[in-house]
């Protein structure tokens, strides 16, 4: 059997264990590479056995799309997968997956498990006993929405070259793996989603928990500006992204960054007109007067 995938895991500060974890589950005998992208890790992953590393650290954000796309342009396979470093994949799941890939398909899974990190062994039927559900509150019911879905994806080298690499403006967490799916299916390929179990190490902080406080805020509401952008997508069906630019040295990041710069500027405004509001109200209760003028409207002072 040739070796038909190369494995692109895109990390930022994650623990050396759980990344070893995944790299061991990536090991079989249809496995070109695995190809670690450490993007901007505090603490530089080191040499992780079976896998070659790449150092990215010139963006001060977390780009997933760009570490994946870097990973791609260094690709010696046929077919790429992405792989969330975080996962813990059996190998039925590859030998299923090889017998599905050809020139038109896509790969994934929206089977996702929750395991807690000291549950972690050799035995995967143990692994998978102590699990939980990806979504407690699916009950049963399985939908690409509410689901996991890029936990692992496979699909074609050629096709992610054809449609401009993975969308490098999608900055921070939420929709690259949505955004990816729908691209395919967009243009035409054969999504297959392989209900096998896939393990999900649990980790303590959820993706904007990571940031600073004074960026959780404003990658939250990036998100819903990311579902509208998808929806834009789906709406005109173009599927092609970064302009023919990816997988560069400068992330190819600029649209979500101004819409980050216009709501920075917002919150300045608004912390400065606070302060104002502020400054006018105990101004006019120390002269005892019964209102006050702000922004040319009269503001009445309750008793």
């Amino acid at each position: 059997m040739s070796k038909l995938i190369s494995f692109i895991i895109p990390v930022k500060d994650r623990d050396s264990e759980r990344i070893e974890n995944c790299v061991d589950s990536l090991q079989s005998e249809y496995t070109e590479e695995v190809i670690i992208v450490d993007y901007g890790s505090k603490i530089p992953v080191e040499k992780i056995k079976g896998a070659r590393i790449i150092r990215y650290d010139k963006n001060p954000i977390f780009n997933k799309p760009h570490a994946i796309n870097i990973g791609i342009k260094q690709a010696k396979a046929e077919y790429v997968s992405s792989v969330d470093c975080d996962m813990i994949i059996p190998p039925e799941f590859l030998g299923a997956a090889v017998s599905h890939l050809y020139g038109n398909s896509f790969i994934y899974s929206i089977n996702v498990k929750r395991i807690k990190p000291d549950d972690v062994s050799d035995d995967f039927k143990k692994m998978l006993d102590k699990s939980w559900n990806w979504n407690e509150n699916s009950k049963g019911r399985y939908s690409i929405i509410h689901n996991a879905n890029g936990g692992i994806q496979i699909y074609p080298k050629k096709w992610i070259y054809d449609i401009g690499g993975t969308d490098e403006a999608l900055v921070y967490w939420g929709g690259m793996d949505n955004d990816v799916f729908e691209r395919a299916i967009l243009s035409g390929l054969a999504a297959i989603n392989l209900n096998i179990p896939i393990l999900h190490q649990e980790h303590e902080f959820k993706k904007e928990e990571n940031l600073p406080i004074g960026e959780r805020g404003r990658a939250m509401r990036l998100r819903i500006e990311r579902m509208r952008y998808l929806e834009e997508m789906l709406e005109s069906g173009d599927y092609t992204r970064n302009n023919g630019h990816w997988g560069e040295d400068t992330p190819n990041q600029k649209r979500f960054l101004q819409i980050e710069a216009e709501l920075i500027k917002k919150e300045k405004e608004s912390d400065t007109k606070s302060i104002d509001y502020q400054e006018a109200f105990v101004q006019a209760v120390k002269e005892g007067k019964d209102s006050f003028i702000f922004e040319k409207k009269e503001v009445k002072i309750s008793a």
